[in-house]
């Protein structure tokens, strides 16, 4: 019977490359991107500059610079991002959501329950009231998509009659412009969360057939 020979180097090799193939799989599908330490540098505004901050300041947070942060939450705005994710998880653990939640809802209350980590919100976002303005279309985007929600127990539509309503009894201002309403940075983190998942799994197959 004929014996089958392998060569101990080809052998290494192969598992080197199989070893370096899930590394790369963990990378892609773990470990967040732009994750590098940085020293963060708080700029803060006068007094007489509140009612008309640039863009890059974040009057949540006392006007610091908003820059790039890695986030797990609202990670749409880890770019340029006016929150830390320790600071979310704070915020977010004050929040209680309504209950039976459909996707479409959750995913729409996760964007309002993010206006703290928007580079924008000095257009929304009152520092000296401690107010937030919400676009009317984006109150009622919401309810429409929320009104089968319990909330203590009930239907939201049982509860409110429109978007608006719901957002005034949740202390909001109302607007058309100047206002809340991020919807689209949601896309350009899905388009990048499908080209992370089409790498990993290229990856994947090429495991797969050669070794």
């Amino acid at each position: 019977m004929a014996r089958l020979f392998f060569h101990p180097k080809l052998a290494l090799q192969s598992y080197y490359w199989q070893a370096f193939f899930y590394f790369m799989i963990i990378v892609l599908t773990v470990v967040p991107f732009n994750t590098s330490a940085e020293t963060e540098v708080i700029h803060v505004l006068e007094p007489h500059q509140y009612n008309n901050p640039p863009r890059k300041y974040c009057p949540y947070f006392n006007n610091r610079l908003a820059s790039q942060r890695p986030l797990n939450s609202c990670a749409w705005f880890q770019q340029n991002s006016c929150c830390t994710q320790p600071e979310i998880d704070v915020i977010f653990a004050d929040k209680a959501l309504p209950q039976n939640l459909q996707p479409e809802c959750s995913d729409l209350l996760d964007q309002l329950m993010c206006y703290v980590c928007s580079p924008d919100q000095y257009m929304f976002y009152n520092q000296t009231s401690q107010t937030l303005t919400v676009c009317s279309s984006f109150c009622n985007k919401i309810y429409f998509a929320c009104q089968d929600a319990l909330l203590k127990g009930l239907p939201i539509r049982q509860w409110y009659q429109s978007g608006d309503e719901f957002c005034r009894a949740r202390k909001y201002n109302i607007a058309i412009t100047n206002c809340m309403n991020f919807t689209e940075f949601r896309v350009s983190c899905a388009i990048s969360n499908q080209s992370c998942l089409f790498i990993t799994l290229l990856l994947l197959l090429l495991q797969h057939y050669l070794f």
